[in-house]
């Protein structure tokens, strides 16, 4: 809204429920600091964007410390999980910085950390909600192998 009477013409700001508004057909970066409550759906929403058009530039995301432990774990970390995994499928997630809660006003109670998402060009040819099925699967009994996770669903 102020970006308009600043004079640019090249950016939309959408007001509204970021999870049950529609991503926008085309858009370049997405900047956000996202709730905790949100962080997994918006992030899953963006990554499934690149498999259903063009692919956006950056990603730039606030998050809470504990959500980018999870976002940036490496295979065999405790906080590895389908979102890590499908994070480093399609994009390139980098930790840019941390913020500490004495950096806002009210101050937090939480630390938090901004996350550089880029997509992986070119794109993984796998469609995303297909392959993120089977990632729940897999995920979803996470001591058990793949073999006996698998039996179960084709029995």
């Amino acid at each position: 809204l102020r970006c308009h009477a600043a004079g640019f013409s090249n950016l939309e700001v959408v007001a509204g429920d970021a999870v049950r508004l529609p991503m926008p057909r085309r858009f370049d970066v997405c900047v956000s600091n996202l709730p905790y409550q949100i962080s997994s759906p918006i992030i899953f929403k963006l990554l499934k964007r690149l498999s259903e058009g063009p692919p956006w530039r950056a990603s730039i995301l606030m998050v809470q410390r504990e959500f980018a432990e999870r976002l940036l774990a490496d295979p065999g970390e405790q906080p590895f999980s389908r979102l890590a995994l499908n994070v480093r499928l399609f994009a390139r997630a980098v930790r840019v910085f941390d913020i500490k809660p004495g950096s806002f006003i009210p101050v937090p109670k939480v630390h938090s950390t901004v996350v550089r998402l880029e997509p992986r060009l070119p794109a993984p040819e796998v469609e995303f909600s297909e392959w993120d099925a089977m990632v729940r699967v897999i995920f979803s009994r996470r001591r058990k192998t793949l073999r006996a996770q698998f039996k179960k669903i084709s029995t």
